[in-house]
């Protein structure tokens, strides 16, 4: 299902259709039409990982404690699961055949971590009451994403797994006039935004001329540092020593001393261009236009008739504010 075969794998621009696609632009359901979701399973040799952990901590007779740690990760891999398989198959992103097993980047690689931890502990009134303070530093890229087209663009009955071709030039796409209320997003206006926002996209940039990768992309550095308080209070029980310890967690604490400090960010707009069709009428792209074949794009507005022009937005999500916690408990000794 699916077209197992290809009529030619992408070695011009965007030449990557699977089988004969219908005049209505639908689903390619030529092979079996009555079957869907047949998939065959096999294991596959490519793909790996790894990661270096690099620690410096020591230990000071005042009851200072200190570490920092820096990790590096690399991890390819053909697919990263699923809960079943057509999902799997569904959810792979790819700019070939659908069906190859291309080693990309996988979905959680984070290659790059620095982490930090300090504490220390003051005992005093004769060891019946300590405090001990506490923090943690922890920095590195937010995640990976990948740059798609919206829509079915290769014509294997999926709208939301097609990475975009990055243009060299406006030679390289064909664009379409869009209707925004009552005025028309031009295609020279759309190539003008687009090749400035490729332009400031240091990925995309890097990339002209070039497939984008499954997960490719790489969000932001994100920055979190956590502060703890724990107060003791020992207390003579039975000839026991038992203790009961209050404590104070302040998650994101940047953030707490500034509303600038400790945000994530998050894409702007991942499916960066809509897939509309191809030019296989006279006029399609154009009045009085002659046909050529080719897939035809549009690059949406932002929002309104404000163009995209950011790759990344700031994040106001639980991840990027500062968070409180106070906790008891009682320890039997």
């Amino acid at each position: 299902y699916y077209n197992v075969g290809t009529t030619g794998l992408p070695s011009t621009v965007n030449n990557r259709i699977y089988g004969a696609i219908p005049a209505a632009q639908g689903v390619n359901t030529a092979e079996k039409p009555n079957i869907s979701d047949a998939i065959v399973m096999k294991n596959t040799n490519n793909g790996y990982s790894y990661a270096m952990t690099g620690t410096i901590a020591k230990t000071f007779e005042s009851g200072l404690f200190a570490s920092i740690s820096y990790t590096y990760t690399d991890s390819r891999s053909v697919n990263d699961g699923g809960s079943i398989a057509q999902s799997m198959w569904r959810d792979r992103l790819i700019s070939g055949d659908p069906n190859a097993d291309v080693t990309s980047y996988s979905n959680f690689l984070q290659a790059h971590r620095i982490v930090g931890f300090g504490s220390y502990k003051l005992n005093y009134l004769n060891n019946k009451m300590a405090t001990t303070f506490g923090f943690t530093y922890a920095t590195g890229p937010a995640g990976r994403f990948s740059y798609s087209y919206s829509g079915d663009m290769n014509g294997d009955g999926l709208n939301t797994n097609d990475l975009i071709y990055i243009p060299r030039d406006q030679s390289e796409i064909l664009l379409k006039n869009l209707a925004v209320g009552t005025t028309t997003y031009t295609a020279a206006q759309q190539w003008t935004d687009l090749n400035n926002y490729i332009s400031q996209d240091s990925y995309l940039n890097s990339r002209r001329g070039q497939y984008a990768e499954r997960n490719g992309a790489e969000l932001p550095w994100s920055t979190n540092f956590d502060f703890k308080i724990i107060q003791d209070f020992n207390i003579q029980v039975g000839g026991k020593t038992n203790t009961l310890q209050f404590t104070f967690d302040m998650f994101n604490a940047g953030n707490y001393v500034s509303p600038n400090w400790g945000l994530n960010q998050s894409s702007n707009r991942a499916a960066l261009m809509s897939f509309v069709g191809y030019d296989n009428a006279t006029g399609f792209v154009s009045p009085g236009s002659a046909p050529t074949g080719k897939p035809v794009f549009t690059f949406p507005y932002a929002n309104g008739t404000n163009p995209l022009t950011e790759t990344f937005q700031k994040s106001t999500g639980l991840g990027s504010r500062w968070q409180g916690q106070i906790g008891v408990r009682y320890i039997f000794n």
